[in-house]
């Protein structure tokens, strides 16, 4: 996340000033800026792989261009200041020189979406091309060892 890299397949943006797509599960509108997420950016052939192979977005993602996503905070597991017992089993979000920071225990960081310009998915795709999203497909399946 802190470097801007593609979630699934690990590649640099082609610039790392952004801007950087991102896709999430729709929850009800469009990517909104000022939105925070742990989830990282997305090359476009990622993107198009991970809607029809990815269960959580399916069928229900939106993406978003973002020009800056600075660290907001982390995600993770938040202990009791007293007993350093486990508050929940489930992640909370403690943004950065929040009371919660000094009691969680990092496992992603949250950024902090602006500059977002909401696209389709099939227009990015189609900017960047069949011949090239072939490829990139192919690069992909190699590197995580498709056919296994």
């Amino acid at each position: 996340m802190a470097d801007m890299l593609c979630q699934v397949c690990g590649r640099k943006p082609p610039s790392p000033d952004g801007p950087h797509l991102f896709l999430m599960r729709d929850r009800g509108g469009p990517v909104r800026d000022g939105e925070l997420t742990a989830s990282p950016p997305v090359c476009v052939p990622c993107a198009v792989i991970s809607v029809q192979l990815c269960p959580e977005i399916r069928g229900v993602h939106v993406c978003a261009w973002v020009d800056q996503a600075p660290a907001w905070g982390v995600a993770g597991l938040v202990y009791d200041a007293g007993t350093l017992r486990p508050v929940s089993d489930k992640l909370v979000w403690a943004e950065y020189d929040g009371p919660l920071a000094p009691w969680t225990v990092a496992q992603r960081q949250v950024v902090q979406l602006f500059g977002v310009r909401p696209t389709e998915l099939e227009t990015e795709a189609a900017a960047f091309g069949l011949d090239r999203l072939e490829e990139e497909f192919k690069r992909v399946a190699a590197m995580v060892g498709a056919g296994r």
